[in-house]
């Protein structure tokens, strides 16, 4: 009997000691394992995760160590924040347009009475024939012109050409002559002369608006009027 109870406490108190032994052992491995840091990547250039928080420690290329299991992941758009070109908030990444300034209107200069440089032209009247006579160096050609009043003297095929000289072959004097009948119409007429040279190809008119090729006047009396005014 007394062996029995023997072997039963011995064996109990093995099995008590092994149990003991067994949590004692597990304290420290516990407690290592709660202290045991864990490693996490941490957020790079160009990476869309970045970990933080008060226990994280000792960031390194390969990660970060923390002591406490709680920590801060904050995700980062590969595309920037929202409404950055290319992102979201903008997906084509353009701007507005600007409004584009207004154009500058540009004036045309009116052309003045100055005779053209170098140049003169002088019209005369003996009944129905009149002659242009120009003056200047080098001249080239010399003209006769007459027009309707009424019509659009801007434009170059409301004139008729009654006379033309067209080898005044570099004289310092060249003269043109034509005739026209003032036909009775009740209309008044322009009879203008024109004149041009060589040098720079120099061009004036008699027109009254001076639009033909924008030349200037070619003198006081490059124009009559017809029938005359009294």
């Amino acid at each position: 009997m007394n062996d029995s109870l023997n072997y039963l406490l011995t064996k109990k108190n093995i099995t008590s000691a092994i149990i003991l032994g067994l949590i004692a052992l597990s304290i420290p491995i516990g407690v290592y394992l709660v202290q045991q840091t864990q490693l996490f990547k941490p957020k790079a250039a160009g990476e869309t995760i970045e970990i933080s928080g008060s226990g994280v420690f000792d960031c390194i290329a390969s990660g970060c160590k923390t002591t406490d299991p709680k920590v801060n992941i904050t995700f980062h758009s590969p595309y920037g924040p929202y409404g950055a070109p290319g992102s979201g908030g903008n997906p084509t990444g353009t701007q507005a347009p600007t409004p584009s300034a207004s154009p500058t209107p540009t004036t045309t200069s009116v052309p003045t009475s100055t005779p053209a440089p170098g140049l003169s032209a002088s019209l005369s009247v003996s009944g129905n024939t009149y002659t242009t006579t120009a003056t200047g160096v080098n001249l080239r050609k010399a003209w006769v012109y007459v027009a309707n009043q009424a019509k659009d003297l801007k434009d170059p095929n409301s004139w008729t050409l009654i006379g033309v000289n067209n080898d005044c072959a570099g004289a310092s004097t060249c003269t043109a002559t034509g005739t026209w009948a003032y036909p009775n119409d009740n209309q008044r007429y322009y009879i203008v002369a024109n004149a041009q040279t060589f040098n720079g190809m120099v061009y004036c008119s008699g027109n009254p608006v001076a639009t033909i090729s924008q030349n200037p006047r070619c003198g006081p009396n490059d124009r009559l009027e017809m029938p005359p005014q009294h």
